[in-house]
């Protein structure tokens, strides 16, 4: 016969569901240190009664009593104070079940049952472990996301580099001219007359230099591409002859391209 008929009840309850202590610290998510504490009435195991009146009230509706008619029955004041050493590490054990049941509560809402298991599992502090662990590989997977996105930008960057660097080789420029243009006038041997054949395959650029304006056209029409028609001086070739061509000849391209010659407007 317990002295407030607290622990009793409790004990009588639990019993006749044949619950042990550790079923129902899983059942109430609080320590079964507590529990205990609470059946034998040694309230002063529990730091202060505002936490001691909560466990007895969630211990009640667990083992389905009436929390009020307990709670009527609690003492006003207890029988023994707790040491000074041993508050601290009751708080931390009343932290930890505290913290069980905000989190079971929240796997509740957020994943059901398939997270709250592991949860009844542990022990004081465990729940703050989990909770830890996922905080750290939550902050691993976004540093490894920003990683790869990063690579992810330098590749394109890079690609996009390579790719403008191909296509201003392949296409008409001032620097093309200005180079072929250069190489023509350096050259030792002057042309003074006209080509007269043109080699023309389908999407391979002919090579029109040496040829009137309206051959080099017609030739590189018939391969397949657009022409661009651009004079200059040169000593070397007379007037209306091509002296100079960019892209050079024999390269394929795609149909539709431009051509870009350099016609000769005289010394």
């Amino acid at each position: 016969m317990t002295k407030y008929g607290i622990g009793e009840q409790l004990t009588r309850a639990r019993l006749s569901r044949n619950l042990t202590i550790e079923e129902a610290e899983q059942g109430t998510r609080i320590s079964g240190r507590f529990l205990q504490a609470l059946e034998q009435e040694r309230f002063e195991k529990i730091p202060a009664p505002v936490f001691a009146k909560g466990f007895l009230r969630s211990y009640a509706q667990f083992l389905g009593l009436n929390p009020q008619a307990l709670l009527a029955l609690y003492p006003k004041e207890t029988d023994a104070q707790p040491a000074r050493s041993e508050i601290i590490g009751e708080k931390k054990l009343i932290h930890n079940s505290l913290t069980k049941l905000r989190n079971a509560a929240a796997s509740e809402i957020i994943g059901g049952n398939e997270q709250i298991g592991p949860l009844n599992k542990l022990r004081s502090g465990g729940a703050a472990v989990i909770f830890r662990r996922q905080m750290g590989k939550g902050n691993l997977l976004r540093k490894l996301s920003g990683r790869v996105l990063l690579t992810i930008l330098l590749l394109i960057i890079v690609g996009s580099g390579i790719f403008v660097a191909l296509r201003e080789n392949t296409q008409s420029g001032p620097e093309n001219y200005q180079t072929n243009i250069s190489s023509v006038e350096n050259s030792p041997t002057p042309i003074t007359e006209v080509s007269e054949a043109v080699e023309i395959k389908k999407g391979i650029i002919p090579n029109v230099v040496g040829q009137d304006t309206t051959k080099a056209e017609e030739a590189i029409k018939a391969a397949g591409f657009v022409t661009k028609n651009l004079q200059d001086h040169n000593v070397d070739y007379p007037k209306g002859v091509v002296f100079d061509q960019s892209p050079p000849p024999g390269i394929e391209l795609a149909p539709g391209r431009t051509i870009t010659i350099m016609t000769s407007m005289g010394p």
